[in-house]
């Protein structure tokens, strides 16, 4: 099997058990400890739970997090400091990826496309094609490395993807729990 089938492969029962785990957390009422433990520093509840919802195996906990911090305060405001502790995680991971990985995948593209780099010189449609793309993935609730992998090669600026991420977050994390509290 590929490296990139085995890490599919992993990643997804990854997200399985994270599921599994936050229904254990849900159904024991651990989430109800965790929220009254922070119940003076609500704030402070919201944007680390937006700083876990970015990270595979512990967004589905951050999600039901969530869900109970709306249900005792504003929607709007939950999602606007999860989305700032999700920006500063994504900001986190996009330097890491700038710094460590885009030599890596610049070897892969090389591989794949007969000893040409085509990530070197993006053309305008394909920059907005790989933010379009890369934004999606970072404002639903899937992994954000490939998203944040996606825009780093559209060139985006440390500053510009700051304030990308945040607001997609925001808004990411306001549909998820607006739903979540209009289904229950």
């Amino acid at each position: 099997m590929r490296l990139h089938h085995k890490q599919f492969i992993l990643q997804s029962v990854t997200f399985f058990l994270s599921i599994v785990a936050a229904i254990i957390i849900l159904k024991f009422g651990w989430v109800n400890v965790i929220i009254e433990s922070t119940k003076d520093m609500k704030f402070l509840a919201s944007i680390v739970a937006g700083f876990f919802y970015t990270i595979l195996p512990t967004s589905a906990i951050a999600l039901v997090v969530f869900a109970k911090l709306a249900s005792d305060h504003s929607i709007i405001q939950v999602s606007i400091l999860g989305g700032i502790g999700a920006m500063v995680a994504d900001l986190a991971l996009f330097r890491l990826t700038r710094k460590y990985m885009m030599h890596a995948i610049i070897d892969v593209s090389r591989t794949f496309f007969h000893g040409r780099n085509i990530l070197r010189k993006p053309s305008h449609a394909r920059n907005l094609a790989m933010t379009v793309v890369g934004g999606i993935m970072i404002a639903s609730p899937l992994p954000d490395e490939i998203g944040i992998a996606i825009l780093e090669l559209s060139e985006i600026k440390p500053f510009q993807f700051a304030i990308l991420s945040g607001m997609l977050h925001t808004v990411g994390i306001f549909i998820i729990v607006y739903l979540g509290r209009t289904l229950s």
